[in-house]
């Protein structure tokens, strides 16, 4: 559940799809996020379950988080398939050491954009001016994002810290390296 692709199978110091044990951890896609959280959900869970006096603990691991295609909680809760009086998401909290030992509150919330730029197609050879290739205008706006200062007036309302941009992470267009495509997109 709810991992990325492995990518190169040379950086992973065996199959990254065969639980390994290194010493006293294990190692594997997935093993901290999210195969680690479950188990702590089930454990939790027994253990909340044998202190209630009424109600009942529903446990619902849904697929898609990575992907955000809507058939993971998104369409369980619009096909009315799952209700509660109040819910707990499980989630690893970041990539640092220091981290994974904390329990957080709330949640920073994401935002997914596609950036597209427009310009004029035409082979590579032509002289169009940089201000006219989709490609110079995709540059220029994805390095204008990565000022720190675009969004640094904005806090989150719980605990004040300010958002962040990643880079791209997919990128499309162009039909061929010899000319210059009339659209580009990248997604952030």
């Amino acid at each position: 559940m709810d991992t990325v692709p492995a990518d190169d199978l040379d950086s992973w110091d065996g199959s990254p799809y065969r639980l390994q044990t290194d010493g006293d951890a294990y190692v594997g896609l997935g093993v901290a996020d999210m195969k680690g959280a479950i188990a702590a959900m089930l454990l939790g869970a027994a253990r909340l379950r044998s202190r209630l006096s009424r109600g009942r603990v529903v446990l619902a691991f849904t697929a898609d988080e990575e992907d955000a295609t809507g058939y993971g909680m998104e369409w369980l809760c619009a096909s009315r398939l799952i209700a509660a009086d109040a819910a707990i998401l499980f989630e690893p909290g970041s990539v640092t050491a220091d981290s994974w030992d904390a329990l957080y509150t709330a949640e920073r919330g994401s935002c997914v954009v596609e950036l597209s730029a427009s310009g004029r197609a035409g082979h590579s050879g032509l002289p169009i001016a940089a201000d006219g290739r989709a490609g110079h205008a995709l540059v220029d706006a994805l390095g204008a994002l990565q000022d720190p200062a675009v969004l640094g007036a904005y806090r989150h309302p719980v605990d004040g810290t300010t958002p962040s941009v990643g880079g791209p992470t997919m990128l499309a267009g162009g039909t061929t390296p010899w000319a210059h495509p009339e659209r580009l997109t990248a997604t952030l």
